[in-house]
């Protein structure tokens, strides 16, 4: 629950004039790739600032379809509907002849696929099929109609439907040369609700049908990192990193492996084997010298000791180790990410102490994680961790009772990030805390029922399609019957 993410946009602004000027250059692709940038940190509007300027500046190349592209993705991000359907029909109008126009609506509706919206993706491939009905692009969106028809059905449960489906796809397209691929991310999608273990059968099949594809070694790759996963899981160490030194060796030459040993690094630090985890982060740095992941394992490995200080109680050395930390790798790009997980650490030991009933304790470790969430957002200011630690500081208040403070992070959460992915998280728990507030006391019912209305009301109205809309609706049934 503590794991959520978000962006300022109060602290966006003191940025934004000596950013401008940077990002709006003579080089289009540079500023492509910075709008791409900011959408990953979730600063929507400055990304659709630079797509308009690359529009303005670019019309009529390749550069102003790409950035036509990304507003579609960022609107659809954004969900707002409206501009979606503005900017995609703009898209089709204004580059119907374009190059790449048939890559970019399959890029569309690949993003639709990735938020679950599969009727969406769907209606995005069905469109390129009618205005390229001969295309070989026509059939990899007949493939994706299939495709998400199946993740669709998966989806709602309908496990019998989605079995038939598979069934059916892997002989209509036989001889397709995306049907590997097609397979491999219907069972990476179908794997969160998998009832019958199709998703396995699935990765088998790959393996066994198409063991000289792309996907092939990718797919045995990613079900041997699963099997450790599993292992780690279960407190089965020893079978773990036997695992783990047949994978490294088996797939030594793949340049996705240092990515799957730090999942694995990452799996054991969540389940507190920090030693572990930092051995792994070692064996990248020393194997995969030239791997992305070296800077990440570099920077984990001190954070793996500073979380194995808090594990022991040993807060003096914890924090001091935190200084040295912060000074040593101030100009990393992963470090307020870090100094988050640090800050998390904290909180996971008062939930632990909580649940034990040692209210002092964790008591004390609630107050940690707040100083350490704190010093992110007054060293980090800009980082893209800053909107997971308004959050995050909503729920150690709210689980100290300090409702009001909780209340106040949430607010300012929905107020500058209104399209983050868990703003309707935020929205919800300020209703939550005027409920509390009430149960005990400390604001008249009347007064309560009114803001929680307010909050139930908001959330619904802007976020209608959250995972909380149920719990929304039997919030306000149950004040609606008990308090009017």
């Amino acid at each position: 629950m503590f794991r959520i993410t978000l962006l300022a946009m109060i602290i966006i602004f003191g940025l934004a004039i000596s950013a401008w000027a940077e990002t709006y250059s003579s080089d289009p692709v540079a500023e492509l790739k910075q709008a791409r940038t900011y959408q990953k940190q979730g600063f929507y509007e400055q990304a659709e600032a630079i797509c308009h300027e690359v529009l303005k500046n670019y019309p009529d190349t390749n550069f102003a379809r790409q950035a036509q592209k990304r507003l579609v993705i960022l609107h659809i991000l954004e969900g707002e509907s409206t501009k979606v359907q503005e900017a995609f029909g703009k898209l089709i109008t204004d580059f119907t002849g374009a190059p790449n126009l048939q890559n970019a609506l399959c890029r569309v509706a690949r993003r639709y696929e990735m938020l679950g919206k599969y009727d969406k993706a769907s209606g995005v491939y069905q469109q390129l099929i009618q205005l390229y009905p001969d295309s070989s692009y026509a059939d990899k969106a007949r493939l994706g109609i299939a495709k998400s028809q199946i993740l669709s059905y998966g989806n709602a449960g309908d496990h019998g439907r989605a079995l038939a489906a598979i069934d059916t796809l892997t002989i209509d397209f036989s001889g397709h040369p995306d049907l590997p691929e097609a397979l491999y991310h219907i069972a990476k999608g179908y794997k969160g609700v998998d009832k019958y273990g199709k998703a396995d059968d699935l990765y088998q099949y790959i393996m066994e049908q198409y063991p000289d594809s792309l996907y092939g070694p990718k797919t045995r790759l990613h079900v041997e990192k699963n099997e450790i996963r599993f292992s780690i899981d279960a407190g089965d160490y020893n079978q773990a990193q036997e695992a783990t030194e047949k994978l490294a060796a088996d797939f030594y030459a793949d340049s996705s492996l240092p990515a799957k040993l730090y999942r694995i690094a990452r799996r054991y630090e969540a389940q507190g084997k920090h030693e572990k985890a930092k051995s792994i982060y070692q064996q990248i740095i020393q194997q995969h010298p030239d791997s992305v992941y070296v800077g990440r394992a570099l920077l984990d490995i001190p954070k793996s000791e500073i979380l194995c200080f808090i594990d022991d109680a040993n807060d003096t050395a914890a924090q001091e180790a935190l200084d040295s930390f912060i000074a040593d790798f101030n100009s990393h790009p992963y470090l307020s990410n870090a100094v988050f997980r640090i800050a998390e650490q904290y909180y996971n030991k008062a939930r632990l102490n909580q649940n034990e009933g040692i209210a002092v304790e964790a008591e004390a470790y609630y107050q940690k994680a707040i100083a350490v969430l704190k010093r992110v957002i007054t060293e980090f200011p800009v980082s893209g961790i800053i909107p997971r630690v308004y959050c995050s500081l909503a729920l150690t208040y709210h689980d100290l009772a300090q409702y009001e403070k909780a209340i106040e992070y949430c607010k300012r959460a929905v107020a500058n990030w209104p399209h983050y992915e868990f703003a309707w998280y935020a929205q919800f728990m300020i209703a939550d805390c005027y409920e509390k507030l009430e149960r005990s006391g400390r604001i008249s019912t009347a007064d309560a029922a009114a803001k929680i209305h307010q909050a139930c009301e908001k959330l619904l109205t802007d976020y209608p399609e959250a995972k909380a809309v149920t719990a929304v609706h039997n919030l306000l049934e149950r004040w609606d019957l008990s308090k009017n």
